[in-house]
């Protein structure tokens, strides 16, 4: 089973207990902390950068000062947003963690005041990004601990000045270029590139982006030219390792079959790919599972005996190595946890390998917020979760609490998806099968969408699922209260129900299980039903 990021790219069901784990976790010898502090060198715009008025000039002499003063593990955005946007500034998708793609609080909503100024105080540990809600305009945010940011909203622009505002204006002028995530995502998602065109496109999107580093780079901070640079890289990796499932799928060809362009191939490579520069991301996870695959595959071929699973053990043995090596096996903790798809030699392997606090940390809150999530199995959902807000398609709201309700007496199979997400989709026709399967027993099949009408309008909804019976939208999208409890980062997410509305399971089996013949869900919902 894949599963989606939210939002959108890229896991025996197992209730064992988690008490070993977490014991190894917290004796690593000395303090855990939950986040490794480090010291970044702050940037300092050159005087010859004009100002628009006088109040920016006073606000970056403001902003250039207040860092002698500011808690280091912090960083501030302050500024004006004209009358005429809206009353609430929001900072949200923060992330410090590239393990788990989270921080502590990942959002931030500031109300403008009268006399149009806002100030937001953000947690910043470490190295942090996100992403900043202006009116109906949104920028990529790179925050650094004690960056001080004065932030002048326009009608048609955004103008950042002080300490760590020059990157932010550089990252704006990347997505003005059509060079970050939104700009090439159309190309991505279209597949209407042949491959060698796909391999041309990343290529200056490569180059696009270096080039303006390279044209900067006096301005900004060395650790941000280092950030950007393994991002820039980690991205072209990462799409190129993608792109031709994906084209050939579209094509209706079978992925291996592809004769790939040597471009191609050498992203799948493990020395490609092994970078301990590369552990800031996320998305490092993704690309380096995918080299060492590749690696495994290439072994097994070679030495016949091997099992898949013992090659791949071999391969990160002898080839992570540092920092690589301790990042990879605690994501591959962190989501066999995640997805109740627990490894035991990853867990051996981590609980010997990995001593680094930050790593160790991470599990052990993993580990803490499941124990957390397990003791709603058979109770009713927090309150905060039973009033997340939802509309049906009449536009009607209603909150969760009140759809449980209207399920009494039934069993109720619950669908967290997305217009955009491929293995969203890819489950619809399971879905449908469950349905007419069990469409005489008392279960309501719920569905939620994380999408706003603009990109998921209910026509398209109603093109996509099996019945327009109970659906929903979240009525603050990713803001959710019940993604936020429950951590839903990746999509799709399914929940059942039992016939009082309480919580039977928060990460249930997907329906694309009946795709390799597993029916247990089937007899699960069945049982739940009749009993």
């Amino acid at each position: 089973m894949h599963y989606h990021k939210i939002p959108p790219i890229d896991i025996d069901r197992n209730r064992n207990s988690f008490d070993k784990l977490l014991v190894i976790a917290d004796k690593s010898g000395s303090e855990v902390k939950l986040f490794e502090e480090k010291k970044y060198p702050f940037d300092t715009l050159k005087p010859c950068i004009i100002m628009k008025n006088i109040l920016l000039i006073v606000a970056f002499c403001f902003s250039n000062l207040s860092h002698l003063f500011a808690d280091p593990s912090k960083a501030v955005i302050c500024g004006r947003a004209i009358p005429s946007m809206d009353s609430t500034i929001t900072l949200d998708r923060l992330m410090n963690n590239p393990i788990t793609g989270r921080a502590p609080q990942e959002s931030y909503v500031v109300t403008v005041e009268e006399d149009s100024s806002f100030f937001l105080e953000v947690i910043t540990p470490r190295l942090t990004t996100g992403r900043l809600l202006i009116g109906n305009r949104s920028y990529e945010i790179v925050l650094f601990p004690g960056d001080s940011i004065f932030v002048q909203a326009q009608e048609e622009d955004v103008v950042f000045s002080g300490v760590g505002g020059y990157k932010n204006t550089f990252l704006k002028e990347i997505a003005e270029l059509g060079l970050n995530d939104a700009g090439i995502a159309p190309q991505f998602n279209d597949r209407a590139l042949s491959l060698p065109g796909f391999l041309e496109f990343m290529k200056n999107v490569k180059d696009g982006r270096i080039k303006h580093l390279r044209e900067n780079e006096r301005l900004l901070e060395p650790s941000f030219r280092h950030y950007f640079e393994s991002e820039t890289e980690v991205i072209y990796i990462n799409l190129l390792q993608n792109y031709p499932y994906y084209w050939a799928k579209g094509q209706g060809l079978e992925p291996d079959t592809l004769t790939l362009p040597a471009g191609y191939r050498n992203v799948c490579r493990l020395s490609s790919v092994l970078k301990d520069q590369y552990t800031v991301l996320p998305r490092y996870t993704t690309i380096l599972r995918r080299a060492l695959y590749e690696s495994a595959q290439h072994l097994k071929l070679k030495t016949s005996s091997l099992s898949m699973e013992d090659a791949m053990q071999k391969v990160i043995m002898d080839s992570l190595k540092g920092d690589s090596k301790e990042y990879y096996l605690t994501s591959s903790v962190f989501f066999g946890l995640k997805f109740e798809r627990r490894d035991s030699i990853m867990e051996r392997m981590f609980r010997t390998e990995v001593k680094d606090t930050f790593y160790l940390k991470t599990i052990a809150t993993v580990l803490d917020n499941k124990a957390k999530f397990e003791r709603f199995i058979g109770a009713a959902l927090p309150e905060e979760c039973r009033q997340t807000v939802l509309c049906n398609p009449s536009g009607t709201e209603m909150s969760f609490g009140e759809v449980l309700a209207k399920g009494k007496g039934k069993i109720i199979y619950l669908d967290i998806w997305s217009v955009t997400c491929p293995p969203c989709l890819k489950a619809m026709p399971y879905l449908d099968t469950l349905q007419q399967s069990l469409k005489e027993l008392p279960i309501e099949f719920v569905f939620i969408t994380i999408d706003p009408e603009r990109l998921g309008s209910w026509e398209r909804i109603f093109s996509l699922v099996p019945s327009p019976q109970n659906q929903y939208r979240f009525k603050s999208g990713l803001q959710a209260k019940l993604l936020h409890f429950f951590e839903i980062d990746y999509i799709p997410e399914y929940m059942i129900f039992d016939k009082e509305g309480k919580l039977l399971d928060y990460r249930a089996m997907s329906p694309a299980s009946l795709e390799k013949g597993d029916d247990s869900l089937l007899l699960l919902l069945k049982k739940l039903a009749t009993s």
